[in-house]
């Protein structure tokens, strides 16, 4: 809310959360975290060099080195203030199989099933040794039928665990994990480096260690590809010694070949044609972009100019902490971690809220006590007031000393009518929250936020329930009451968690 943005009370109601992102490779760390109330701020960025053999191909071997590297930035000073530091965690595209399957024909009410018995199916490996999730691509187009696209994604638990066991021991909290290559789209997404929504773009992203390309547009990402230097080198047919060095031959050729695959894939399943090639590379870009717009008959672009706000090293730990700045409740992107890493974000979100309540309802019950103790001193000067005025009245008459008394008792019952006026439009809200609570409780559903802007302005409220028929009669329940109207429950905020289902219900309160 605007009203609140310079209130005293902010920090209370809508706490400062730093969520930054963190990206770890085989050979270095970078973290980049943006001021919560400034988005255009940026608090700090870091980067690190992680030595040789700590992880390898995306695995980490040495947790104790890493951990070392990650006190240091949890020391740092821009940040080691900060009492709760959450990160988006960001790890090499080559561990996670990432898949985009269509729903051609699916009843509204199957599409959980539906989403579910295809993960299972598309699983690399047995799907109870893996961590999945996905998000609807587009918004569903409804005939008789939905029909939908949806992006998938798989990373096996003993890659992912230890990397948030690491950072939970040195007190950066993941609230996500994702890979560069969705980090990267969404930085390109941001600085409209994927300008438009209907075209598709190609991304080359070339560091220290390897090869990334994506393909998307500004609404999503539709393919990628990574490969480490080591593999590409492996795959030109070489042996061990010289024919291993990445020579600008080699570099150069591994590029040209490994982009001629993902051309020749792309053009085979999609029909739609590509835009351009943004293409960020630390070295040799011009006799890239030649070979690119001679062979393949493409625009080439350096977008760095449109991200001025960070260097390209730290394009996809800015991707994450992009998402950072995502309200939680809004956030449906994928994130590959156990169910219950994000408990201790809600915790410390429920801290805070109750410990707003305790000092609103403390102030106010304050200022009710010193109204209270003024009106009744008021009260008592006017009947001393009064008692003078009436001995002296008794002992000498004054017409006109009576005319006065009589003005200012007009005046004191003015001001009574007008506290009386005031009384009649103070709204009372324990009723609303009697009536949602009670439905909270009958259909078993569990709150994680619930914003309250005020009366008639819409509410966001996040919470879970056991099954999607117990959060339809909750919602339906609020209905009813008279009190909640105009309630909606977004299908892209509805995701099946284990056991539970979580939704964000948004709607209006009238009094």
């Amino acid at each position: 809310m605007n009203l609140l943005k310079n209130s005293k009370i902010t920090k209370y109601l809508l706490a400062k959360e730093y969520i930054g992102g963190l990206e770890i490779t085989d050979s270095f760390l970078h973290f980049f975290l943006f001021d919560p109330h400034d988005t255009n701020k940026i608090i700090f960025n870091y980067e690190a060099e992680i030595e040789e053999g700590v992880i390898v191909e995306g695995v980490l071997k040495n947790p104790e080195v890493l951990r070392k590297i990650l006190l240091t930035l949890r020391h740092q000073p821009p940040i080691r203030k900060i009492k709760h530091l959450y990160v988006i965690l960001t790890l090499p595209s080559n561990i996670v199989y990432n898949k985009i399957f269509d729903l051609p024909t699916v009843d509204y009410k199957s599409i959980m099933s539906a989403v579910e018995l295809n993960m299972k199916m598309l699983s690399p490996i047995p799907f109870d040794k893996v961590y999945s999730d996905w998000e609807i691509m587009e918004k569903p187009i409804k005939s008789d039928s939905f029909k939908l696209r949806v992006f998938s994604v798989f990373a096996e638990k003993r890659i992912i665990d230890p990397y948030v066991a690491v950072l939970n021991e040195v007190k950066i909290i993941p609230l996500a994990t994702e890979f560069s290559a969705l980090s990267l789209w969404r930085t390109f997404s941001h600085y409209n480096v994927f300008e438009r929504e209907e075209k598709n773009y190609l991304g080359a992203y070339l560091n220290s260690n390897g090869l990334e390309f994506i393909i998307g547009n500004k609404k999503g990402l539709e393919f990628t590809f990574y490969q480490t230097w080591k593999d590409a080198l492996h795959s030109l047919g070489g042996g061990e010694g010289q024919d291993l060095i990445l020579t600008q031959e080699n570099f150069i050729k591994i590029f040209s070949d490994l982009l001629q695959k993902v051309i020749t894939f792309y053009f085979t399943r999609f029909q739609e044609p590509i835009e351009k090639v943004v293409l960020l590379t630390p070295i040799y870009f011009d006799q890239l972009k030649s070979i690119i717009e001679s062979r393949f008959n493409l625009a080439v672009e350096n977008s760095i100019e449109k991200i001025k706000i960070a260097s390209p090293a730290y394009l996809i730990s800015l991707g994450a902490g992009l998402r950072g700045l995502i309200p939680r409740a809004d956030d449906v992107s994928v994130s590959l971690m156990a169910i219950g890493t994000e408990q201790e974000y809600r915790i410390s979100r429920a801290i805070n809220f109750i410990n707003f309540w305790l000092k609103a309802i403390t102030e106010v019950l304050l200022i009710v006590l010193v109204v209270t103790i003024g009106f009744n001193i008021f009260l008592l000067y006017s009947k001393k007031t009064a008692l003078a005025d009436r001995e002296m009245i008794s002992s000498n008459f004054n017409p006109a000393q009576l005319q006065e008394i009589n003005q200012k008792a007009d005046e004191f019952n003015s001001a009574i009518r007008k506290a009386l006026e005031a009384k009649n439009y103070i709204k009372d809200w324990s009723q609303i929250f009697e009536i949602f609570y009670t439905a909270a409780k009958t259909n078993n559903i569990s709150t994680r936020s619930w914003i309250i802007p005020g009366p008639e302005i819409t509410f966001s409220y996040n919470g879970n329930s056991n099954d999607q028929a117990s959060m339809i009669k909750f919602r339906d329940q609020l209905a009813e009451s008279g009190h909640f109207i105009d309630l909606d429950i977004p299908l892209q905020s509805i995701l099946k968690q284990k056991d539970r289902v979580e939704f964000n219900l948004k709607g209006k309160i009238k009094l």
